[in-house]
């Protein structure tokens, strides 16, 4: 419902992933359990590290070299073992080196078996040019206390290539499984693959993971929930990395945008169950740094800790052990890069967590992904309109007992159930519930009666920041000729919405409502509040956004809560609402090539997307260009209008026709009110996009 159309539209993931607070290492290191020592630095390169404990003892291994880079064959790794029996002094248990191989990125699991198996790369050269990666296992021989030599991993026939990087494994029931990244010679690309092993030296493969960017270096691990989760680095144009799950066979993956372009991963999950990842890291200016990261319940991804790093740095190793985490890296910091162990106690760590949660925007207890994507599956796919009766020229008149009309909502929810909508956007006003709560809640019932009958679920809005600022109670006034939307009024207004003296009652008016709703499974959503900061209010309208989103909070419906996102320069606005939203809803009147960039960065959320609003014939936002894709990308279409009538939304939002004359096309709605189609060829489309779930009215 935008009183502007020049948007102007900036695709950053900015508003999804919001800097919060970062805690330095430094901050904390007087901290009682706070340590973090150098532990190696014998090479004058030493690098890329793992962590692991192992029959009481603690094992770090990591790359020693000449340089990070190869100039000749005189840099070429070896990989160090370094054991511990406390975390605190660390002497040499193994060199492991492979003549005519460039050995790194060491990484430690223990198999089913019980062995402790070190997996590394092994790099061959042409000169400075890699000419062929060929990854080696090695294993743990407890009774010579020695690594075994080096065995070569092998690949099936539909992975196999000279270049495949199998950068980590984890063990899930019996089996290693592990993402190749298969360099593209010449061309500076890569491609990942999913592969399984019995043994961890034979792989097969289980899928490939179609991600998009340079897809390289991948982390694993499995969920609490028993789904296996991956971390990717991306390089390139799509540089932030991606999370990744997936349930038993892995074949079929919801991805998640992390925000943070990533560096060498690596992740475990607290006792807690957050996500903790450690990662190199990056300044405004691009410096590289070693940071750890956390991600929560409700799949945002944040750092908290900066460590002391700087220049060649991170890639670190991971564990928990005795309600302390163990975090291995290597910092140039201090000169040649060098390994370091950081100790950080467990219930420090979650005194930072929640110390970033209690400065969090975000408000109660907002639905997991997992359950807003149950919730969604639930539902078929939703298409309908915004919905005001063509008799009503505002909210008021459509709430007001006076004029409240079931006759014609009965038809024309009739006419909607005939082309195959399932879903209604309805608002509500808080004045028409002022005057009469308990008649107000009969006649909410009574609509919703109505399109019960015509199988049709409601999206109830409550607030609203566009159009006229002050409504008021009793007889409306007339529409003006060739005037979008003259009568309608905001609600609570302006400026009632900034002064919080009216709050209270505001509060009465949404929990009374939503209360009495709060289990019925004819309302599909509450949106609630339509296009906050509209009208030039700004900034001025976030408190009472804040407000309402924790009065639902507190009644806690059973139907999900949600603010649509419709300006991309209110990043103020668009995080609070993205972030709070238990469903992602939008507003996007743009022609279908920009409508497909803005799903593509709605989904980055994880969360199912409902767009309650579009459609605006003039500006190229359209049923026959925009319903198909929302459809194929099972995105809920909610266009503004259904019935031409008193609210005058045929005509522009900035294109009065004075003379209340037919515009040359029609800006909204669907049909004339006789019931005819304004046209019959998107009526026809409507339904054939709607098929297989039109009922139609004895």
């Amino acid at each position: 419902m935008h009183n502007f159309h020049h948007l102007n539209l900036k695709l950053t993931l900015l508003f999804l992933f919001p800097v919060l607070m970062l805690f330095s290492f430094n901050s904390y290191s007087q901290s009682p359990g706070f340590t973090i020592k150098k532990i190696w630095d014998k090479a004058p390169h030493n690098a890329f590290t793992d962590l692991i404990r192992f029959k009481g003892k603690f094992y770090c291994s990591f790359r020693e070299a000449n340089s990070h880079a190869i100039r000749t064959s005189a840099d070429f790794g070896k990989i160090r073992v370094l054991i511990s029996n406390d975390g605190e002094e660390w002497q040499s248990f193994a060199l492991i080196e492979k003549k005519g191989y460039d050995l790194r990125d060491p990484s430690l699991s223990i198999t089913p078996a019980g062995k402790l198996m070190l997996l590394m790369a092994g790099s061959l050269y042409d000169g400075v040019k890699i000419s062929g990666v060929h990854c080696q296992v090695s294993f743990l021989d407890q009774k010579k206390n020695s690594f075994s030599g080096t065995e070569p991993v092998k690949y099936d026939k539909k992975v196999n290539s000279d270049l495949n990087w199998l950068w980590r494994i984890t063990w899930f029931k019996g089996k290693a499984y592990g993402v190749v990244y298969q360099l593209e010679k010449g061309t500076g690309q890569s491609k990942i693959y999913l592969v399984k092993s019995k043994d961890g030296i034979n792989y097969t493969l289980v899928t490939p993971l179609e991600v998009e960017g340079t897809p390289n270096e991948t982390a694993l691990n499995i969920t609490p929930e028993g789904k296996l989760a991956l971390l990717v680095r991306r390089e390139g144009k799509n540089e932030d990395g991606l999370y990744g799950e997936s349930n038993y066979p892995f074949k079929k993956w919801n991805w998640v945008h992390s925000g943070f372009k990533l560096g060498g991963p690596k992740f475990i999950f607290a006792p807690g169950g957050e996500m903790l990842i450690g990662t190199r890291t990056f300044s405004k200016t691009g410096d590289w740094l070693t940071g750890l990261l956390v991600s929560d319940s409700t799949g945002r991804f944040r750092q908290i800790f900066e460590f002391p790093s700087k220049g060649d740095c991170s890639y670190p190793g991971m564990l928990i052990y005795n309600d302390k985490l163990y975090f291995s890296y290597y910092s140039s910091h201090e000169g040649k890069p060098s390994i370091y162990l950081a100790q950080i106690p467990v219930s420090r760590l979650q005194t930072v967590m929640q110390a970033q949660n209690d400065r969090n925007i975000e408000i109660g207890k907002r639905w997991t992904i997992d359950r807003a994507q149950n919730w969604y599956k639930q539902h078929e796919w939703i298409s309908g309109s915004d919905f005001i009766p063509s008799t009503a020229i505002n909210q008021l008149e459509m709430w007001q007992s006076s004029t409240f009309d079931p006759i014609t909502i009965d038809r024309e929810l009739g006419w909607a159930e005939s082309i195959g909508f399932n879903t209604m956007r309805v608002y509500l006003h808080s004045l028409a519930w002022k005057q009469d709560p308990t008649g107000f809640k009969q006649r909410v019932e009574h609509y919703l009666s109505i399109a019960d009958r015509h199988h049709i679920k409601t999206i109830f809005v409550f607030f609203d920041d566009c159009w006229n600022k002050g409504g008021f109670a009793g007889i409306q006034p007339l529409p003006k000729p060739g005037i979008h939307n003259s009568g309608w009024v905001q609600d609570p207004g302006d400026p009632a919405s900034k002064d919080s003296t009216n709050f209270p009652l505001l509060e009465s008016y949404v929990k009374d409502v939503m209360k009495s709703f709060a289990k019925d499974k004819r309302v599909l959503l509450w949106d609630l509040y339509n296009e906050p900061g509209n009208s030039g209010k700004l900034t001025t309208t976030l408190p009472l956004l804040k407000k309402v989103f924790s009065w639902a909070r507190e009644v806690n419906p059973e139907q999900p809560v949600s603010a649509g996102l419709w300006n991309w320069n209110f990043k103020e606005f668009n995080e609070f609402q993205a972030l709070n939203s238990d469903i992602i809803t939008y507003h996007d009147y743009q022609g279908p090539q920009v409508h497909q960039n803005i799903i593509n960065l709605l989904k980055t959320h994880g969360r199912p997307l409902i767009c309650t609003e579009y459609m605006a014939r003039t500006l190229n936002s359209r049923f026959s260009n925009v319903l198909p894709m929302l459809k194929k990308e099972n995105v809920g279409a909610i266009n503004w209008g259904l019935v031409s009538g008193k609210t005058n939304t045929i005509y522009a939002w900035d294109k009065p026709y004075p003379d209340g004359g037919q515009p040359v096309e029609w800006f909204h709605d669907v049909f004339k009110k006789d019931g005819t189609p304004y046209q019959q060829n998107e009526v026809d489309l409507i339904k054939q996009v709607n098929a297989g779930r039109v009922h139609i009215p004895n």
